[in-house]
């Protein structure tokens, strides 16, 4: 069974494998970057070092401070974060299912049951990372 951050993204409950998370922060985001992919709100600092900020929903306004999960990410050279509506958390996983769409931010949650049988969505943040900031 898999330990994971258990969060609200939008209105949804939402997990992320705890394997793929480093840090929760609060930063000020400021956005949105000209000729950006789809999902990426912006670019923040946290310790000194710039991080795309990742988002399913666009921000109200040009610069918010927003808590981020930062993420770990195989490319070193490129932090990223997940901006999150609320932190509950940390929960085992029961059970993995199949990714909730082909297209859209769907592609990037998979069907997850918690210990205690409650539905969530598991963040797929390889996949995530990959269609914002890989190459």
């Amino acid at each position: 069974m898999a330990q994971a951050l258990q969060c609200i993204i939008g209105r949804a409950r939402a997990a992320i494998p705890s394997e793929a998370t480093e840090q929760i922060a609060w930063a000020d985001v400021s956005g949105p970057l000209p000729l950006s992919r789809p999902f990426v709100l912006g670019v923040a600092f946290h310790a000194r070092a710039p991080v795309v900020v990742i988002g399913f929903q666009p921000m109200a306004r040009p610069l918010m401070t927003l808590r981020l999960v930062m993420l770990r990410n195989q490319d070193a050279a490129i932090r990223v974060a997940l901006k999150v509506d609320g932190v509950e958390s940390l929960t085992t996983l029961s059970e993995v299912g199949d990714p909730l769409a082909s297209s859209g931010a769907g592609r990037f949650f998979r069907r997850a049951l918690d210990a205690h049988g409650a539905l969530l969505r598991l963040l797929d943040v390889p996949r995530l990372v990959e269609a914002t900031v890989g190459s």
